[in-house]
């Protein structure tokens, strides 16, 4: 059960953690969307694709924006758009 959580975890040359890729769904497809690393963004999460946080993307979606109006100001699939808003309101609920 832990494994498939391990293995969303990338390690340096030294075997220490570097970089973790979050699960944002139950049902066994998770891509590598959503990424966290402490050399980006100071460790906030952010969409792998891109340099974006996944914090501003949402924050849009909440004031309203569609995904399809932030995925063209982004210039991101829609689909990209909804994992990082699944992953928001993950970290909201928590």
């Amino acid at each position: 059960m832990i494994e498939r959580y391990l293995e969303r975890i990338e390690r340096d040359e030294k075997g220490l953690a570097s970089r973790l890729f979050p699960i944002t769904r139950d049902d066994g497809s998770n891509a590598r969307t959503v990424l966290i690393d402490p050399s980006f963004r100071f460790g906030r999460p952010i969409l792998a694709s891109t340099n974006l946080e996944t914090a501003v993307v949402a924050d849009r979606f909440f004031a309203g924006d569609s995904t399809a109006v932030l995925a063209a100001d982004f210039a991101i699939e829609e689909a990209t758009v909804e994992e990082a808003i699944r992953f928001e309101s993950q970290l909201r609920a928590a």
